[in-house]
């Protein structure tokens, strides 16, 4: 892999990042992404990586006059039917591939190949940039990456080479969108500034928009969506027809406002101008944004009309993401509406699109949207079974609210069964006065006798019943909040270690880094002791990024299973010379399931831990067995007994933290120690089948 490749892939991940930013970029398509997540003011979402170089010319060239596009395209196309010189030809290509690129994709890439090939043929530079920049665009909008990161790199290394005002222009535009990516906003906000005074100086009415719109991306990513409106107007002021795509940003700053009724106002004028200019996907994202309004406001009818209509336009021009987000809007509001077979209809079409197309931060939104629907269809334990899918996705930072959706479906199935049970229980009895009844003549004395003594056992059962009912729903309610109250507890902590490792950390080099950098203001310094020096402070801040990273969620963990994470666990703390620990695993050819897996880590990972603070151990032995029956996991370590009373009672966390790991997986947790003698171990027994369960 090129060292440009690497970097634009470090890209993708690094703005994927900004949750705000992907929301406020993705509203505007035309200025500079496709829209692919919903500025859904409830639920946040996801969208597909982007590389930064693209932006940088896509600023620039995106922002076309939509007005009368479609008698312009007419008149074009009859113009190549003409004998052009070739570099006449070219342009005209060029422009059709322009203005086809919301209305027809298909053309948009045979002009720009045409235009390509031509220009090349010619050696027209100029022209070659712009056909491989349209391409770039092309394959960005119809998630080709491979095709997306070649045509860019062409159209990078070009542009560079031609050294003009308006190429640097475009650079500098998408180092503003870079830093915006970094959270550099005062930085960004400067460059854009720089960019408005450039296309000033050549009369760029549309690139000063542009700035003035990305000026607004900054608020937007800073919560200051009044200051966004703000900016995003002074956009609109400087146009003749307003632009669909920055009407949208206004419709959904106001959104996210909570103003709605100007929010609709809003992309109402954004939906006519893109209907004017056929511009397919201002049109598209303009009802999405309008389906979230009238969501929010209650409204579900219209709200479903708007989504519908958004999925019809969006097999026109292909966004799998887009559509993915449509369908699962769709979905929900079908349950809302109370007509789950429709919403399981477009729920599993939804998520049938995301695993094909690899739209993996889509799912948990889908999954929440299935189980809406069979909780609607009052089908519990399917709900059930998704609500646990949904929460498995989250994050563990809303560990507490998955727990409380589980509890509550579960509540309900069990709740259900149970009044299933005492309707026919009460079935039973009905039938049996009546029998009564047909022979009250006969052996009425017998028949009352018979039917207080059924009465008192039903009373009686009953009243057990009851009374066991409320014993074992106090034991989970409490089991629950212990639950609850240790995930929140660990949050916290790893919240705060978390926070001490960047200030410690990453605080000292990035000031080591910054003193390099300003150094190099003092003419006498050698630039490349400093570069070595910056090189340096580089690579320790990327093996601090490493651990930080590792003690959040080991990616070996994820991808290996618990035998790589276990091992890779050990050989850190192997390396660090204070402790010794071995590994052993048996009949672990097969992965287990991601809560076994995640709850056995970071029980030994506590575990072990402890040992190392408190145990004076010298070697510790971390074993897990399979059977057909139990899975069990065996720690021990060679350091001091200790009083386990002390562990099970004392204020820390640890003990709570490993109890309730074990307690999501069936598990029992078991101690052997004795005070002030060598050798401890500790043991957990699992079953071999337990159904999944969220992680705390």
């Amino acid at each position: 892999m090129s060292a440009v490749t690497s970097s634009r892939k470090r890209f993708y991940r690094i703005i994927n990042s900004s949750e705000n930013l992907r929301r406020s970029l993705g509203i505007n398509v035309g200025a500079f992404l496709f829209l692919d997540a919903s500025p859904n003011l409830e639920v946040q979402k996801r969208f597909h990586h982007f590389m930064k170089a693209l932006l940088a010319l896509f600023c620039f060239f995106s922002l076309l006059n939509l007005s009368a596009q479609t008698p312009e395209l007419d008149s074009l196309e009859n113009t190549l039917r003409e004998n052009l010189a070739d570099s006449s030809r070219i342009k005209v290509w060029l422009r059709v591939a322009e203005l086809s690129r919301y209305s027809d994709a298909d053309k948009m890439y045979d002009y720009s190949t045409k235009a390509k090939q031509l220009a090349n043929t010619k050696n027209d530079k100029k022209s070659l940039v712009k056909a491989y920049f349209t391409l770039s665009t092309y394959f960005e909008s119809y998630r080709n990456e491979d095709s997306l990161i070649y045509y860019f790199d062409k159209t990078i290394h070009l542009a560079d080479s031609l050294n003009d005002k308006e190429t640097y222009a475009s650079v500098r535009n998408a180092q503003g969108l870079y830093q915006i990516s970094k959270r550099e906003f005062e930085t960004a906000i400067e460059t854009f500034y720089e960019v408005m005074r450039l296309q000033e100086e050549a009369g760029n009415t549309f690139g000063q928009m542009a700035a003035y719109n990305n000026i607004g991306l900054v608020f937007m990513e800073l919560h200051q969506y009044q200051k966004a409106i703000d900016e995003f107007q002074k956009a609109l002021a400087l146009l003749d027809d307003d632009h669909p795509f920055v009407l949208n940003n206004v419709g959904s700053c106001y959104g996210s406002l909570n103003q709605f009724d100007s929010a609709i106002h809003y992309t109402s004028l954004g939906l006519a101008r893109g209907k004017e200019t056929n511009n397919l996907h201002a049109i598209a994202n303009g009802l999405h944004i309008q389906g979230d309004a009238y969501q929010s406001l209650g409204d579900y009818e219209k709200a479903l009309s708007a989504f519908l209509e958004a999925e019809e336009i969006r097999k026109k021009v292909p966004n799998p993401a887009m559509l993915v987000s449509d369908l699962t809007n769709i979905s929900s509001l079908y349950a809302k509406l109370n007509q789950p077979n429709k919403g399981l209809e477009y729920g599993m079409k939804a998520l049938e699109l995301a695993q094909n197309d690899e739209l993996d931060y889509k799912i948990e939104n889908i999954y929440q949207a299935i189980a809406e629907n069979y909780e609607a269809a009052g089908n519990y334990r399917a709900s059930t079974d998704f609500y646990k899918k949904w929460a498995v996705e989250k994050d563990s930072s809303y560990a507490k609210a998955q727990s409380e959706a589980l509890a509550e479906q579960q509540t309900r199935f069990e709740t259900e069964k149970k009044e299933q049970q005492i309707a026919l229980q009460a079935a039973r009895i009905a039938e049996q006065e009546v029998a009564n009844q047909r022979n009250i003549a006969i052996i009425l004395g017998l028949t009352s006798g018979i039917i207080l003594l059924i009465l008192f056992v039903i009373a009686l059962r009953s009243s057990s019943r009851k009374k066991q009912a409320l014993i074992q729903q106090e034991a989970e309610t409490k089991l629950r909040e212990t639950q609850i109250e240790a995930a929140i507890s660990s949050q916290e902590r790893e919240r705060s270690r978390f926070a001490k490792d960047l200030h410690d950390g990453f605080g000292q080099m990035i000031s080591i880094l910054n003193l390099n950098l300003k150094s190099l203001e003092d003419g006498e310094k050698d630039k490349h002791t400093v570069f070595e020096s910056s090189s340096k402070v580089l690579e320790e801040m990327y093996q601090e990024l490493k651990g930080i990273c590792f003690n959040l969620m080991p990616q070996t963990l994820i991808k290996h299973g618990v035998t790589a994470a276990l091992d890779e666990f050990a050989a850190r703390v192997n390396a660090a010379g204070k402790l010794q620990v071995e590994t052993d695993f048996f009949g672990l050819e097969e992965r287990l399931s991601d809560i076994q897996e995640i709850s056995l880590y970071r029980i030994s990972q506590e575990w072990v831990n402890n040992v190392i603070k408190y145990s004076h151990a010298s070697k510790v032995t971390i074993q897990i067995t399979r059977d057909v029956n139990e899975l069990t996991l065996l720690i021990e370590d060679d350091g001091t007994g200790f009083n386990l009373a002390e562990l099970v009672n004392g204020k820390g966390n640890g003990w709570r933290n490993m109890n309730s790991r074990a307690n999501l997986i069936k598990g029992e947790l078991e101690v052997d120690t004795t005070p002030n003698i060598k050798g401890n171990a500790l043991i957990v027994n699992v079953p071999t089948s337990v159904e999944e369960t969220v992680p705390g």
